[in-house]
């Protein structure tokens, strides 16, 4: 519109205004008529213009408003009528036409906050028509036939409080719709949105207007016809203008918005697909650079400031940026995102596992969990962006990416569809590059190592002829092996064009089979296995074989060796078996003598006093049943002593068997007591226990192998060292745990007895050796003659 234009509207609109206002002054139902008409013509219009084009528009919020309009109008309508002084329904007064304005602004209110929930939804309009015509016809009954809506106006008093309280509540709804709809702005074109939020805030304004004003020719009630004439022009200007002079920003939005898009989509796959076929006949050499400048291409046309590419390290530990698209707007440096630690960002890296693209539309609505990626891309000034992943063979190598700092930004499915399209295109390009280079890499690893091979290797076609040969075959011939090729192998190592006796050229290249064959070649001198293997064109046809003789004069030698060392290990086994039965012989022994000495125990201590009280409780019954009860109490208490000794006794073979100790109080405990406990059996020795470790640090199942290694340490101790003085130590060092029993003994050869462990003795010493072993531990024994003993055992923790 011209600026001309625009004054003659406001004029137009200053002298409508004005002749209304001069309207009021003859006439107040003139005037109250013609401004709830021009409301009524406007809404029925805008009904008009929806219902004849609801089979083409693509934009719902229009449609359920054309509908409710249309029942709007009519309560407005029957509110214009029912005004005072009108005198079509007689007899009811004021309080009918306040009645019909709440039930008209009560269903203008709630359809406009319900509107917005039906964008982008299915539309049943048959089933809105009669929603809207059964709610119409209860709020009109209710006024007129069961009248039971409450009073707005009572004469003499004026406006009610329900009536007051509901212009507020509709001033709410109306605050409410306008949310919703500025939610789903992006629905409408921006004139249209901005036309449709003002007509709602002014409708808001002439319902407070109507609620303030003292009688019906006050300011507040022309202002408030005003701004309820303001707020259909409103509307009018967003649907029905806008609807016949530009339908497509309104009627059918969406449908120019898909054609845009489809027009963007098809721009957008022309470019990824002249992107594609520049990498099918790009050089290896290019791959990077053009990588980049893909990246360019995207990240313009989609108005990107960035695009990007980085790769994880083979066990995806790490990950850095390989290649950098950027305008001016992004400050990214590609050296300062190299050899990043994939850890350091968990929550992104759970995502691109997942092998699924990631958007981000708004940086700062990362969830809390991404905290440390938000802080990352923030400080780079980034609003929003997309990575997709890389994949190859099921596994990613990375993910390629676009960022926005100048605004943000949201991708859509299409978008992503090609982006990850594109993610594929660079990815074959870059596993082709990396295959080149290996096999580049892998041709020069082999000639050096077919060269390097002390092997005798020769490449030969189908009538025999050398096409290649290493440089150990040269050496052993003494030529090169450029002066081998295209020689026979017959002449050349036999000397003769015709094949040796145990030559197997014929048969390999007859019958297709890998053969060995183990010679002894007097020019060549030495023993040579012979592996001769069959070479295929890819059409399975066969070209030529491959001989590797291998001299295998030193295997000879050391098959030799190792047929002598099997010898040695056998004789070995045979004393190692004998020494087991000998040692299972002295268990066996050792056990029948611990069952004898416990059936002793019990029989001559447990069981004499057993007898003991057998006899005792037995003369007391008799003292008793003669009665005699003195005679049997003093029966009965000399038995005391007996049974206390019993007890004691049980205890002490208790404790020598698994102390209950070792279970309830620990280790640390167990050897306190059991050390204080022996020095009462064994006055002469002192014995002093330190500990440097805690009670949780030592597993259970090393107690009691600690307590049974430290009864026979000092078993030890007291049968053959003769020490006045024994040191023992249980403690934690570093990742170990020890145990340390040291004496000031006569001591003993360690080499000696060593020496009668391996014939079949010294069996105190070995079964401690044994059962540190079974345990997971180390037995270290140091002693010498007049210098005491240490016995020291470690396991891990």
């Amino acid at each position: 519109m011209t600026k001309k234009n625009s004054y003659l509207s406001i004029s137009f609109a200053i002298l409508l205004l004005f002749g209304l206002y001069m309207t009021r002054h003859y006439s107040y139902l003139l005037f109250h008529t013609l401004t709830e008409m021009f409301g009524i013509v406007v809404a029925c219009s805008i009904f008009i213009l929806v219902w004849n084009s609801r089979r083409f528009v693509d934009n719902n919020y229009l449609l359920f408003i054309g509908i409710a309009y249309l029942f709007i109008a009519g309560l407005d309508l029957i509110h214009t009528l029912a005004y005072d002084g009108m005198g079509v329904f007689k007899g009811y007064g004021t309080n009918l036409a306040t009645q019909l304005w709440i039930s008209a602004r009560y269903v203008e209110s709630i359809s406009l906050l319900v509107a917005p929930l039906f964008i982008g939804r299915r539309l049943k309009t048959n089933f809105i028509m009669v929603g809207y015509s059964v709610g119409s016809f209860l709020l009109i009954a209710s006024v007129f036939y069961w009248k039971i809506f409450p009073d707005c106006f009572v004469e003499g008093t004026g406006l009610t409080a329900f009536k007051k309280i509901s212009e507020y509540i509709i001033c709410l709804i109306l605050l409410a719709s306008i949310v919703l709809l500025s939610a789903r702005r992006f629905q409408f074109d921006t004139s249209v949105i901005r036309l449709l939020i003002a007509s709602i805030f002014l409708t808001m304004a002439s319902e407070l207007a109507f609620t303030l004003y003292m009688h019906a020719y006050g300011l507040l009630n022309l202002m408030g016809h005003y701004l309820k004439i303001v707020s259909f022009y409103l509307i009018y200007k967003a649907i029905l203008e806008t609807g016949l002079r530009k339908p497509y920003a309104l009627l059918f939005r969406n449908l120019k918005q898909s054609q845009e898009a489809l027009q963007y989509r098809l721009a957008f796959e022309e470019l990824v697909s002249d992107i594609s076929a520049r990498f099918i006949s790009m050089t290896s050499e290019k791959i990077d650079q053009g990588v980049e400048e893909a990246l360019g291409k995207i990240g313009r046309f989609a108005d990107a400031d960035g695009g990007y590419v980085f790769l994880f390290s083979g066990d995806m530990k790490r990950f850095s940026m390989t290649h950098l698209w950027r305008n001016e707007n992004l400050s990214t440096e590609k050296r300062n995102l190299q050899d990043l630690d994939a850890s350091s960002m968990p929550w992104w890296t759970e995502q691109l596992l997942r092998h699924k693209p990631l958007v981000v539309p708004a940086v700062s609505d990362l969830p809390r969990k991404a905290a440390v990626e938000k802080s990352v891309i923030a400080s780079q000034g980034i609003q929003s962006l997309v990575d997709v992943p890389m994949v190859h063979v099921g596994r990613l190598i990375g993910f390629l990416g676009f960022s926005c700092v100048r605004n943000q930004r949201d991708w859509t499915d299409d978008e992503i569809a090609l982006l990850q399209l594109v993610g594929q295109v660079i990815t074959s390009a870059l596993q082709r590059k990396n295959a080149e280079a290996r096999i580049t890499r892998a041709k020069k690893e082999w000639e050096q190592t077919f060269d390097a091979v002390p092997d005798l290797i020769s490449i030969l076609d189908n009538e025999y002829r050398i096409v290649q040969a290493n440089k150990a075959l040269a050496g052993k011939l003494g030529c090169s092996a450029e002066e081998l090729i295209g020689r026979s192998c017959y002449e050349v190592t036999h000397g003769t064009d015709k094949p040796p006796a145990f030559c197997l050229h014929a048969k390999v290249l007859t019958d297709g089979n890998d053969h060995v064959a183990e010679v002894h070649e007097d020019r060549l001198g030495g023993d040579f296995l012979v592996t001769v293997s069959p070479l295929y064109d890819q059409d399975g046809k066969l070209r030529g074989s491959v001989h590797v003789a291998r001299d295998i004069t030193r295997r000879k030698q050391a098959e030799k060796a190792l047929q002598k060392a099997h010898e040695e290990l056998e004789k070995r086994v045979q004393q190692r078996t004998a020494q087991l039965k000998r040692l299972s012989a002295q268990l066996l022994t050792v056990q029948e003598d611990e069952r004898k000495r416990i059936a002793r125990e019990l029989h001559d201590s447990i069981g004499q006093s057993l007898a003991a009280i057998k006899f005792g409780a037995e003369s007391a019954m008799e003292h008793m049943l003669g009665g005699t009860t003195k005679a049997g109490m003093e029966s009965l208490e000399a038995l005391i002593p007996v049974v206390k000794q019993a007890s004691e006794e049980v205890r002490r073979i208790h404790m020598d068997l698994r102390p209950a100790m070792l279970d309830d109080l620990g280790i640390l405990k167990t050897i306190s007591w059991f050390c204080r406990e022996f020095t009462k059996l064994y006055p002469q020795l002192s014995i002093q226990s330190e500990f440097g470790i805690q009670e949780g640090q030592v597993p259970d199942r090393l107690k009691i192998v600690i307590f049974r290694l430290l009864q026979e340490a000092l078993n030890n101790v007291v049968k053959h060292g003769k020490a006045e003085l024994v040191s023992v130590s249980l403690k934690g060092a570093g990742n170990r745990i020890e145990l340390l029993v040291a004496d000031n003994g006569k001591g003993f050869d360690a080499d000696q007895v060593q020496a009668q462990r391996s014939l079949g003795g010294g069996f105190g010493l070995h079964s401690m050796n044994e059962r540190a072993e079974l345990s997971g531990g180390s037995l270290f024994i140091e002693s010498n003659r007049g210098a005491g003993t240490i016995v020291r055992v470690s396991w891990p923790r």
